[in-house]
């Protein structure tokens, strides 16, 4: 019997200069590949993509930045300001943001959010973007790191 290798999306992550975030994903990454015999692809979206790869997080098949990038004051910062202050449309917010985590859900087989603390910062709108779009393509949502 052939199985295919999984493929899963770690997401929440605030970066590995923050020793907890790193601590947390090191040991998902251990947990699952236990459970898959290694046989699994991780992908972690991260805010600090450079942190993580200066931490030598192993067994990570490929990095995804947590934002895209806008600057202030700019046509296209006032559209996506228009998006979600006036439209309140988040999903389209992020999306045009080239939100790459939202973009990635459709690609792996199970999403965890490893950082559940951010549930409780405020109002994470961009944690609720990726959950439903999460829900919308299918795919399993597992808040891991709560």
């Amino acid at each position: 019997m052939n199985r295919r290798t999984p493929k899963v999306l770690l997401f929440g992550h605030g970066g590995s200069a923050n020793r907890g975030c790193e601590a947390i994903a090191r040991s998902t990454i251990n947990i699952l590949r236990q459970a898959f015999g290694g046989g699994v692809q991780v992908v972690l979206a991260s805010l600090h993509v450079s942190e993580d790869v200066e931490a030598h997080i192993p067994h990570i098949s490929d990095y995804v930045r947590r934002y895209g990038e806008i600057r202030r004051r700019t046509p296209s910062w006032v559209r996506l300001q228009s998006y979600k202050r006036i439209m309140r449309d988040h999903v389209r917010a992020y999306r045009f943001a080239g939100y790459p985590t939202v973009d990635y859900v459709g690609k792996v087989d199970v999403c965890l959010s490893i950082s559940g603390d951010n549930y409780c910062c405020g109002t994470p709108h961009w944690l609720y973007v990726v959950d439903r779009c999460v829900r919308a393509a299918g795919k399993r949502l597992v808040v891991w790191g709560a």
